[in-house]
């Protein structure tokens, strides 16, 4: 009876490591480019970063207590890099809000990788 929860975890990583995760894309030849945006890259940036913080808060507050803790955040499979880059606060809890900004930051990152992967396919062509 634990499918549920698994696959509620696994949606859980897959909304996470899109940005996270180096993306590969097919060129125009039909090679990978490392590095390239792919799809995930781009249903963040189009994302409400409110709703993502809605969603990761339902499938990572696993004691239901309205914040995601340093353990439940490790327990989803996540790094403690992302956890400390997130709580503005420094209290060891992440709130909506503070999983709101993060997601901002993930969506301006992966903007200014995108654009940094066209300025440089631009010039080699």
């Amino acid at each position: 009876m634990r499918r549920p929860n698994l696959a509620l975890f696994l949606a859980f990583l897959g909304v996470l490591a899109g940005p996270s995760v180096a993306q590969t894309a097919t060129t125009t030849e039909g090679t990978a480019a490392a590095g390239a945006p792919g799809r995930h890259a781009a249903r963040l940036a189009n994302a409400d970063p409110a709703q993502i913080a809605s969603r990761m808060m339902t499938r990572a507050d696993t004691d239901r207590n309205g914040t995601v803790s340093q353990a439940e955040w490790l327990a989803a499979g996540r790094k403690a890099r992302g956890f400390e880059r997130m709580d503005a606060n420094h209290d060891g809890q992440l709130d909506r809000t503070e999983l709101a900004a993060g997601v901002k930051q993930m969506q301006a990152r992966a903007a200014a990788k995108s654009a940094s992967a066209a300025a440089s396919d631009a010039s080699s062509q």
